[in-house]
């Protein structure tokens, strides 16, 4: 991995060459699926199906939307989002191909959807993931903040399926482009001030 892959461009997804990169991404993230779980994805959650099928209605809208980390023009992952009434924000669909990771690249997604989602309002934002077959995932959202939210129902009816959020402050964004400053800016709550509140 080059030095220039561990520090990917993320683009949302716009012009008809990019959806079908997305496409292609998200045809990788349903196989990976099928392998990791031994599950048939679109059995197991209703929707899945017709969202991948016409995806531009799906992420074309102007809340939420897929997002491509690219070096060059390898595309290397991606990441969806949708904001919904409650002003919530849902993260689906993260998938990184397997050369590009261990490279941060998934941290740089889940960071991106993050502030997108700060931008539009939202004051929450959630995903799920399956235990065991999806702990590293688990591993990868913890160290981005998010936490088990028990409370949240489910659009999957597995009873190994975990929901977490973190909670986020609707603001605008930032000029800066450092990243400490920009999470500081969308309110988003990094671990020295997490572990101030717990003392």
């Amino acid at each position: 991995m080059t030095a220039r892959a561990k520090h990917p461009t993320i683009r949302r997804v716009t012009t008809p060459p990019e959806w079908r990169t997305a496409e292609a991404l998200l045809d990788e993230y349903v196989e990976e699926l099928r392998e990791s779980t031994g599950l048939e994805p679109f059995d197991e959650q209703p929707g899945f199906e017709a969202e991948l099928a016409a995806l531009r209605r799906s992420y074309g809208g102007p809340f939420g939307g897929l997002f491509v980390a690219w070096s060059g023009d390898a595309a290397l992952g991606v990441v969806g989002l949708t904001c919904h009434r409650d002003r919530s924000a849902e993260l689906k669909r993260l998938f990184v191909r397997p050369h590009a990771r261990r490279n941060g690249i998934a941290d740089r997604l889940i960071f991106h959807a993050i502030r997108r989602a700060g931008a539009h309002g939202c004051n929450e934002i959630w995903l799920e993931c399956l235990r065991h077959a999806m702990d590293p995932a688990i591993r990868l959202c913890e160290r981005n903040g998010f936490e088990a939210r028990p409370g949240r129902g489910s659009t999957i009816e597995l009873d190994d399926i975990l929901l977490m959020s973190r909670e986020l402050a609707p603001l605008q964004p930032s000029a800066s482009t450092d990243r400490r400053e920009a999470g500081v800016a969308y309110g988003l709550r990094t671990q020295r001030s997490s572990q101030r509140a717990a003392r």
